[in-house]
């Protein structure tokens, strides 16, 4: 949130997912979906969203914050920010150049901090894999325009891992002024462990209406590597892509 943006209400709206993944600034995320057997990774998306709204009465910056998974019901969540104080359109802020080493360097700690609470081995960093996710990356982008969508079961694409991901739109301003969210790997990888409480153990499923496979790919007992790539788009989109092997979700296995 920036300098002098103030939260007032909340009220929750649900939205189709071909309307709000078009809407004024949005992120959503997608895990690999349910594995049916070991063969095969079946990909469905759900998602969650939130909608505050800020009273404040002379300007406003307008930002959606969704999430997708391996649930059937698309279910978004709206973040609307007023703040009194709105950057200049004219004014030039250049965006800090980020490596991937500094971007990722908390891949891991974001990642094992979750996988510890169950006594689950630490994942480990894969280049191999942020190769591959940066593979899809860079093809959604190109295709896309960041757009989030899980690799094909066949073809040059086929997926080959377990998969996360995580797309934010950029933030846009009343004036038209159009800014990079300031995301980072430890608020994806939040987004994905919040639906803990949405996960039944006991019944291995997850609450009606409500996602956890981000969750559950995050703690699968088997995963023993991460991989993670980023891509940025020139509507200031961003895309977030992890891929996890050997992979999880697979239907009636609980990840540990």
């Amino acid at each position: 949130m920036m300098h002098g943006e103030r939260i007032v209400t909340t009220r929750i709206a649900k939205i189709s997912a071909a309307l709000t993944c078009g809407l004024i600034a949005v992120a959503c995320s997608s895990d690999g979906g349910t594995l049916p057997k070991k063969s095969t990774a079946t990909k469905q998306f759900d998602t969650a969203s939130r909608n505050m709204t800020n009273t404040a009465p002379q300007r406003k910056v307008q930002q959606m914050v969704t999430r997708m998974s391996g649930g059937t019901r698309p279910d978004f969540q709206t973040i609307v920010f007023t703040d009194s104080q709105q950057p200049d359109p004219h004014e030039h802020n250049p965006e800090r150049y980020i490596s991937p080493g500094e971007r990722f360097a908390r891949t891991l700690d974001a990642h094992n901090s979750v996988r510890g609470a169950h006594n689950l081995r630490p994942l480990t960093w894969s280049s191999r894999l942020a190769n591959y996710a940066q593979q899809w990356a860079n093809r959604s982008a190109k295709v896309r325009n960041c757009g989030m969508k899980h690799r094909p079961n066949h073809g040059p694409y086929k997926q080959l891992h377990g998969e996360n991901l995580w797309w934010a739109s950029p933030r846009i301003w009343s004036n038209g002024l159009r800014e990079l969210q300031d995301i980072n790997i430890q608020r994806v990888v939040k987004d994905w462990a919040d639906e803990r409480p949405f996960y039944n153990y006991a019944a291995n499923t997850c609450k009606p209406g409500e996602q956890c496979g981000h969750y559950t790919q995050i703690v699968w007992r088997e995963t023993k590597e991460v991989g993670c790539a980023y891509q940025q788009c020139a509507d200031k989109s961003q895309l977030w892509v992890c891929n996890y092997s050997p992979a999880g979700n697979y239907i009636g296995e609980r990840p540990y």
